[in-house]
């Protein structure tokens, strides 16, 4: 199932034994497109203050009440590290919305979101808005396409001209993405499925 980062921006939080917190934002790894930890605001339920938890320690995702189930207690959520413990780069998918989309030919459009795979932790699709250049719904680009991200100039670059990006299959962001829509968009754009 594929769940735009912002729609699960706010989900509660809960441990194997207890409630922890709520779900701030998702930091994510730019080589593999994949979250590598879920930012969690703990203040109402443990310690107060923001953790990092690894995807591997989620148990389910229920969409229907916005909750997050771990498999980790409320004690080892409260021993989680903070942002200050982790020396690697990551990115914050909170932090790329607005980014500019350059294509080959042309700057066009802004990350409007990120679509998430709740089975995997890896991040699919950005999710495009085009109203500012074009009319018409939102646009999906794989990630897999995105050849760079200039974090200085807040631009995201994708290995495709503008005009086949125009002309993709329509994205409904209110109708869940089926793998008949991704089987489409992957033909539309001459690229093998992510799934094969």
């Amino acid at each position: 199932m594929l769940l735009n980062a912002k729609a699960l921006s706010g989900f509660n939080v809960a441990a194997s034994d207890a409630p922890a917190g709520e779900l701030k934002d998702l930091y994510f790894n730019e080589g593999p497109w994949a979250v590598r930890y879920l930012l969690v605001d703990t203040r109402a339920w443990i310690r107060g203050r923001e953790v990092l938890l690894s995807p591997q320690s989620v148990a389910s995702v229920d969409t229907e009440v916005q909750k997050i189930g771990l498999s980790i207690t409320q004690k080892q959520v409260d021993e989680s590290p903070s942002t200050d413990a982790v020396t690697e780069p990551l990115r914050s998918a909170r932090e790329i919305v607005g980014y500019h989309i350059s294509a080959r030919d042309e700057t066009f459009g802004h990350v409007e979101d990120l679509l998430i795979d709740l089975q995997s932790w890896a991040i699919r699709y950005l999710l495009i808005d085009t109203r500012n250049w074009w009319p018409g719904p939102p646009v999906l680009v794989g990630v897999e396409w995105a050849n760079e991200i200039q974090w200085d100039t807040r631009t995201l670059s994708v290995d495709m001209e503008a005009e086949r990006i125009k002309a993709c299959p329509p994205f409904d962001p209110a109708v869940p993405v089926s793998r008949q829509y991704e089987t489409d968009l992957y033909a539309h754009y001459g690229r093998t499925g992510y799934w094969r």
